[in-house]
Parts: C-alpha cells; sequence; structure tokens
C-alpha cells in the first residue's frame, strides 16, 4: 500500500481485494490524497538529493581546481558559484585538512 511503485488505481485494487476494505467515493478520495502528498514528498526528496548532488560536484571541483593553483574567482567562474560560497567551501576543505593531520 505504501509503495511509490504502485498507482492509485492499485492502492484501490489492493485494499478491495487483499485488504476486503469497502472503497467508497470518500475513501477513494482520501486515498488519491494520499497518493498524490506521496508523490510530491518524493519529488522533493528527489529534486534535494540531486542539489546536494550538483554542490558535491562543484566543490570537487573547485578543490581539483585549487589544487591546479587557478585563482579563487577563476575557480568560482568554472563552478558557476559566488567567490565567498567558493572561499567557504575551500576553508572548509582546509579546516577538515588541517583537523585530520593533527
Amino acid at each position: 500500500m505504501f509503495s511509490a511503485d504502485l498507482s492509485y488505481e492499485d492502492k484501490l485494487d489492493a485494499l478491495k481485494n487483499e485488504f476486503k476494505i469497502s472503497v467508497g467515493r470518500e475513501m477513494s478520495e482520501e486515498v488519491q490524497s494520499v497518493c498524490n502528498l506521496s508523490v510530491g514528498v518524493y519529488n522533493k526528496g528527489y529534486d534535494s538529493g540531486i542539489s546536494a548532488g550538483r554542490i558535491e560536484q562543484a566543490k570537487e571541483t573547485a578543490y581539483k581546481l585549487q589544487d591546479m593553483e587557478l585563482p579563487i574567482e577563476k575557480i568560482a567562474y568554472a563552478v558557476e558559484a559566488g567567490i565567498d560560497t567558493v572561499r567557504g567551501w575551500l576553508a572548509e576543505r582546509e579546516e577538515h585538512i588541517g583537523h585530520n593531520i593533527r
């Protein structure tokens, strides 16, 4: 019932046939609402994951460009991020590296 792979119709059929629950108009509307909500939650999580992945990729690229001794302005341009954002990423990296050495 809670599978994202099941359609609205499949869930109604499961309620009727597997769980022997009488499904009237009101119950049908509730199932539709839950299905819509679950799709929204899934999409939000998916979009969030894509965004986080893009940021991680930009950070990794910024680190490599820093290793190549490019100026921060060029790094920011290359990863399409603000200079302050890139400075923050590089500072986090330096802090993390510093903690691992000690």
